[in-house]
């Protein structure tokens, strides 16, 4: 087994059910600053995926961070959704904060842009 594959496996997600994303959207709402955030969490669909379950979680964590900043300081409401389709699984997080600035979307994914 190669070591990428070491902390690789398969996840059978039954519908209703995503204990990664529910603990991200727990661990998010333990800090004091986004307590207030509510974190509405879809329908979850049956699903299996072969993932890193902790560096997944690890991702949603700061989407849900990032979405929960964005959000401040009205109060915070954060959407999850995941949809199957027949060769992945997109899991979407989506916030009710003022979007992206005009001025660094041509430079978003550049190094250290916020």
């Amino acid at each position: 087994m190669k070591p990428a594959e070491a902390s690789t496996h398969t996840m059978a997600m039954p519908p209703g059910s995503a204990p990664n994303i529910e603990r991200a959207a727990r661990t998010m709402q333990a800090l004091p600053e986004f307590g207030a955030v509510t974190v509405a969490i879809g329908p979850m669909p049956r699903c299996v995926v072969t993932v890193d379950a902790a560096k997944i979680e690890r991702v949603i964590v700061n989407l849900l961070f990032n979405a929960a900043e964005a959000c401040a300081p009205n109060p915070g409401r954060i959407e999850i959704t995941v949809t199957p389709s027949e060769s992945w699984v997109d899991i979407r997080v989506a916030d009710n904060g003022p979007g992206i600035p005009e001025a660094i979307r041509a430079s978003l994914f550049q190094p250290f842009v916020t």
